[in-house]
């Protein structure tokens, strides 16, 4: 085990040693009740003081996204320690702290730690944020309706006559705590598969138990009364030392490709059904309600519409994406079809390409009696250009050979490499097939710059021509006729100290 990963370990243990015995203290015995309430306080002072370090510890190890996301949940955690310690000295000197100023700085967590959830790179782009946006604002409207049908509006009810900015406080905190604990789930759920899912499974569980608590408390508060030193205490606690373990294990070093990697493997995102499950709870519940024959107020028909509003606005988010997608698959889909019928270094037709279109044309002769050419061209002496220049020169020959033949080339026509320094023309034009032989030998007469020398490449070509009155022949037959043609006319060259119209056949450097 390496330094890094000893020194991890130990910060780890030291959490979990901090965290354990932070829950331990809420439970010695006490003298009074105002001293149980102080140790509860201090132990939440410390262990969120712990999770605040811990997460600008990591976020000035981080880059990019990943550490203003850091940065933004280490202030959120921040405004936690704020807020507990003006909560801790009001109580010492025997006020009563909610509301009070203290609530203005909690109230700081919800909408920091939402901006650093929505900051974690997760992959799929700015699509995928703004839907993870609607999603949880959708899910968390949801939520929010169901609490307030349920439980939170009579809670709320009761104490407006009594505390009303407890009740409007009442309100705001369960509204964050929602909203923090539905983006947490939705960005736990698009994580791509096969990235590190340990870190974000601990900041997700210290969310949510902080969300939970802090929902229970205030419900407690407006109704029973809380008691210090209960299981809220003892959650609040193991939600700070989750999230300090998850900013100690969360690591991006070397992780630019593995985020590469699963970024392409997130095309479709995870999660897509999780968002509508409160949405439908929600719906269910509303519904309920009215059977039972309970009016719904101005708020709740006003929160239904804005459901419905973000519904439509994600599902038309969801289908330019699925657009989106459609188009990128037919583009690669179009790319894979020309990479398999065409010349990866001469971008030209290859032979599986090129015999496709021969013995098109040769069913359209046999049929319609339409003329069909066929331009058989070697190379000679190619092989003395890669072992003499390299093979980087042998390439660029064939790449400048290749475009002139294709200039030459009249539309409807087929130019092709069949593989190594062997190229062929299939001319359904009406081009008669000797013309364009002896065009293309003389375009090749021209010298080419290559590596600092000028090549001249020299060809043997075999020409055949199929006329209206010609009988049908086949792909191979045709072939053969040519390729016997270019062989019979590249031993005569060298059996011979003339040079023919359509005998170049060296290769010279000049």
């Amino acid at each position: 085990m390496g330094a890094p990963a000893s020194r991890r370990v130990a910060a780890l243990l030291a959490v979990a040693a901090v965290t354990g015995l932070a829950v331990g203290a809420l439970f010695l015995p006490d003298v009074s009740r105002l001293d149980r309430t102080l140790t509860g306080n201090l132990v939440a002072l410390a262990t969120s003081a712990m999770a605040a370090s811990c997460g600008f510890w990591r976020a000035a190890r981080s880059t990019g996204r990943r550490r203003h996301a850091w940065t933004a949940l280490g202030a959120a955690l921040s405004c936690w320690v704020g807020g507990e310690a003006i909560w801790t000295w009001l109580q010492a000197n025997g006020e009563d702290p909610f509301p009070s100023v203290a609530d203005l700085v909690f109230l700081g967590f919800g909408p920091l730690t939402c901006v650093g959830l929505l900051l974690l790179p997760v992959g799929g782009g700015r699509v995928r944020r703004l839907q993870s946006v609607l999603d949880g604002l959708a899910a968390s409207v949801a939520l929010l309706l169901v609490s307030w049908v349920t439980a939170l509006g009579a809670a709320v009810r009761a104490a407006e006559g009594v505390r009303p900015l407890a009740s409007v406080v009442s309100i705001v905190y369960p509204v964050f705590d929602v909203a923090v604990s539905v983006l947490a789930l939705l960005t736990m759920a698009r994580v791509p598969s096969g990235a590190a899912r340990l870190p974000l499974a601990l900041l997700t569980a210290g969310l949510l138990a902080l969300s939970v608590a802090d929902s229970a408390f205030v419900y407690l508060t407006l109704t029973e009364g809380y008691e210090p030193g209960t299981a809220l205490d003892v959650t609040w606690n193991i939600g700070f030392g989750c999230m300090a373990a998850a900013a100690l294990l969360d690591d991006d070093r070397g992780g630019p490709a593995r985020r590469r990697r699963t970024t392409r493997q997130a095309i479709v995102p995870s999660g897509g059904l999780l968002p509508y499950v409160p949405v439908a709870v929600a719906l269910i519940v509303s519904s309920g309600s009215e059977v039972a024959g309970r009016d719904s107020s101005v708020a709740e028909n006003l929160a239904a519409l804005v459901l419905i509003g973000l519904l439509l606005a994600r599902q038309y988010l969801a289908l330019r994406q699925n657009a989106a997608l459609i188009a990128r698959v037919a583009a690669r889909e179009e790319q894979l079809e020309h990479q398999a019928h065409h010349d990866a270094l001469t971008g030209l037709a290859n032979r599986t390409k090129f015999r496709e279109r021969l013995e098109h044309a040769l069913q359209l002769h046999g049929r319609d009696r339409r003329p069909v050419g066929l331009v058989f061209l070697d190379l000679d002496d190619f092989k003395l250009v890669n072992d003499t220049l390299g093979h980087a020169a042998g390439d660029a020959l064939l790449v400048g050979v290749a475009h002139r033949i294709a200039g030459l080339a009249r539309p409807g026509d087929t130019v092709a490499r069949l593989g190594g320094d062997e190229f062929a023309v299939l001319l359904e034009s009406g081009d008669d097939a000797e013309r364009c032989a002896e065009r293309i030998t003389e375009a090749l007469h021209a010298p080419f710059p290559i590596a600092g020398r000028q090549l001249t490449a020299r060809i043997s070509a075999g020409a055949v021509q199929l006329r209206e009155g010609d009988d049908p022949v086949d792909a191979d037959e045709l072939l053969a006729r040519a390729d016997y043609g270019m062989y019979t006319r590249k031993y005569a060259r060298k059996r011979s100290t003339r040079t023919a119209p359509l005998h170049h056949v060296r290769i010279d450097q000049h």
